[in-house]
């Protein structure tokens, strides 16, 4: 049986001024039983884990979940996913996602899948939340950036090296984030770091008592077997180009002939 050894959350969604462009971020999380109540560790080893194949729907007020898989064992009971999202990631974002992101974009999904050692979806289980109402959404006005833009966050862990680092390019913020010399401001980065943190310490869960199980932000990579816990995270003034984003935007061009006498 092929197993997991962490969950990846992606968080994506769309322009309510773009309906053919999405955006995408992705997380990952250390998922692990805690039996005696101790910190949460710095670095470590990916443990492997088996998934048990379910079946789950459920229909919340804003939010509908569909979901394909639990971890479970004897001694901690079932991790379900869908009560981690429905009860810590979509409120996270409910309440925290907004400024310094444009009023146009808004957060339609979130899907947490287990991944295993090569960095594959086991099995092709997911575990997808999808709004149906009350989307959060950017909170800033004015006209947007272009769309292939980003102010890229970066996550940093006590684990050394490149491995120990990591980024995602959430959706694009407002021209009103801008100094006069087109890099983000101050106060916008300040905005986005206060709005990512909220967010990654509203989604991790720690169990009241133990034995219970445990949810927390890492960086890992290839083969997908050590990790970092995210203990800090920073964005930057300059704002950056997703090349991808570029190369989906459907472009139109404009011209004249030029005529000589």
């Amino acid at each position: 049986m092929t197993q997991a050894t962490h969950v990846l959350l992606t968080v994506s969604g769309g322009y309510t001024n773009e309906s053919l462009e999405h955006w995408q971020v992705g997380i990952r999380w250390l998922l692990e039983p805690f039996d005696t109540l101790v910190s949460v560790p710095d670095t470590g080893t990916l443990d492997p884990w088996d998934v048990v194949d379910t079946s789950t729907e459920r229909v919340e007020t804003d939010w509908t979940i569909e979901t394909s898989w639990i971890r479970s064992t004897t001694l901690e009971g079932a991790f379900n996913p869908d009560d981690w999202l429905n009860d810590q990631v979509a409120p996270a974002f409910m309440t925290n996602f907004g400024n310094p992101y444009s009023h146009h974009a808004r957060v339609d999904r979130l899907k947490a899948s287990p991944i295993d050692s090569a960095g594959h979806v086991v099995r092709d289980r997911t575990c997808v939340l999808s709004w149906t109402s009350a989307n959060p959404a950017g909170g800033a006005s004015g006209a947007q950036l272009p769309l292939e833009t980003s102010s890229v966050v970066s996550w940093q862990t006590p684990r050394l090296g490149a491995k120990g680092r990591g980024r995602i390019y959430p959706p694009v913020m407002s021209t009103a984030q801008l100094d006069d010399d087109g890099n983000l401001t101050t106060a916008g980065a300040d905005t986005a770091v206060a709005m990512w943190k909220a967010i990654l310490e509203a989604s991790s869960f720690l169990p009241p008592v133990t034995p219970g199980w445990g949810i927390t932000p890492i960086v890992t990579g290839k083969p997908y077997s050590d990790f970092g816990t995210i203990r800090r995270l920073n964005i930057g003034n300059v704002i950056d180009v997703q090349r991808r984003r570029r190369r989906s935007l459907v472009e139109v061009r404009r011209g004249d002939v030029v005529t000589y006498s």
